[in-house]
Order: structure tokens, then C-alpha cells, then sequence
């Protein structure tokens, strides 16, 4: 599946949790906008994705996604920046993908769980030291991730509660997760950044506000 992205994203006048998204022909969509971030750990690269939720059809759709090691962008001694190992681009930092996707879906709300606190404090100091810490950037933690993770992603997927990029490295690690029949040891970040997701939509769901 191909996902169409929006080409502009404007706020409910009344609603802080609508996100109005126009697509092409004029065809504008309410949708519940929030993210999910897995962060590096050991040997398991990070991972980001910024979703939404069609309010319309309650379907979850997976915009963007992102791997990274660090959060600023990974220079070398040079000041050039590091190239991927698996040459795919360059190691760019978490913040070029909290800033690019808040200036278009006007979301910078992420969902993490499933690690432990040390992992997440190490990176969100860093977060808040770097340069968009003027944003409304935001943790929400879904505990138990770990214990209720697989069975939601088993769930959601066979009931097609979400789409996303076919052939992307986070449909691939889905694919190869359940392969193993959700074996632990097969979890990489792309498959917690996204049960992580899974869980805050369901632990935090849209609320309809109204004049």
C-alpha cells in the first residue's frame, strides 16, 4: 500500500486533539495525530513513527518512520555527516525528525514504553538540551508495553487496524517478528516504536471536545 501524505495540516478551531489533514483535490480529514519512539539500545537501532488516526474510519495510518542512533545528527571529525553504515543515507538525528514532522502534521506528542527508565532518561535530557526544545515536544509513557505489546499487534493486524508503507523496513520487521512467532529475541526498535504506539492510541484515546 501507498501511503498518501497530506499537503498541509491545520488545527481544530475548537478541538486541540483534531488535526485537519488536506490531501490532494481538496479532500480534508479529521485525524488524531500522535507519535511512537523506540530508542537505541544496545545493539537495536532507534526508531521513530508519526501516525494519525482517521476519526472517520478509525483506521490507524503510519505516515512517517525513522531510524537513528543518536539524537543530534551524527557528525564526523570533519564536520560532515556520518554516512549509514548500511548506505542508505546519512545517520541524521532524531531531532531532523521531530522538527520536519511537527512542521507539517503539527505534532510533536510521542508515545514510549518498553525500555527501561535509564534508556529513557539518557535520551530525553539530551532531547530537552537540543534545538527544539522550544517545540511542544512531549513523552507520554504506556507502561506494561512488553506485557500487552504483542498481543495488540496481533491484534491490530488481524483486524487491519493500521496501514503503512509496503516494503518499508518497519513492514519488513513486522513480517520478520512474526515469522518467529513473536519470538523476544526478534524485537528490533521498529517493532517496539509501533507496539508503543499501538498501546498510547489505546491508552489515550481521541477525545471529542466541543464549543
Amino acid at each position: 500500500m501507498i501511503i498518501r501524505r497530506p499537503m498541509a495540516v491545520t488545527k481544530h478551531k475548537v478541538n486541540p486533539y483534531t488535526s485537519l489533514l488536506h490531501f490532494e483535490g481538496g479532500v480534508v480529514k479529521p485525524f488524531y495525530m500522535r507519535g511512537g519512539i523506540a530508542f537505541p539500545d544496545g545493539n537495536n537501532e532507534g526508531f521513530a513513527i508519526m501516525a494519525g488516526q482517521d476519526l472517520l474510519s478509525k483506521t490507524l495510518i503510519i505516515f512517517e518512520q525513522f531510524k537513528f542512533w543518536t539524537i543530534e545528527t551524527w557528525l564526523n571529525g570533519d564536520g560532515t555527516i556520518h554516512i549509514r553504515d548500511d548506505g542508505t543515507g546519512f545517520d541524521l538525528g532524531l531531532i531532523q525528525f521531530v522538527n520536519d514532522t511537527f512542521s507539517l502534521y503539527k505534532s510533536a506528542t510521542y508515545f514510549w514504553g518498553g525500555q527501561h527508565i535509564d534508556v529513557k532518561t539518557r535520551y530525553s535530557i539530551q532531547i530537552y538540551k537540543s534545538e527544539f526544545k522550544h517545540l511542544m515536544f512531549s513523552l507520554i509513557e504506556v507502561p506494561y508495553v512488553n506485557e500487552i505489546g504483542d498481543g495488540i499487534l496481533g491484534e491490530k493486524l488481524n483486524t487491519e487496524a493500521f496501514k503503512g508503507q509496503v516494503d518499508s523496513y518497519l513492514s519488513k520487521s513486522v513480517e520478520q517478528f512474526v515469522s518467529t512467532r513473536m519470538d523476544a529475541g526478534a524485537k528490533n526498535g521498529a517493532v517496539l516504536a509501533l507496539e508503543t504506539l499501538l498501546a498510547g492510541f489505546e491508552k489515550i484515546p481521541w477525545v471529542d471536545i466541543k464549543e
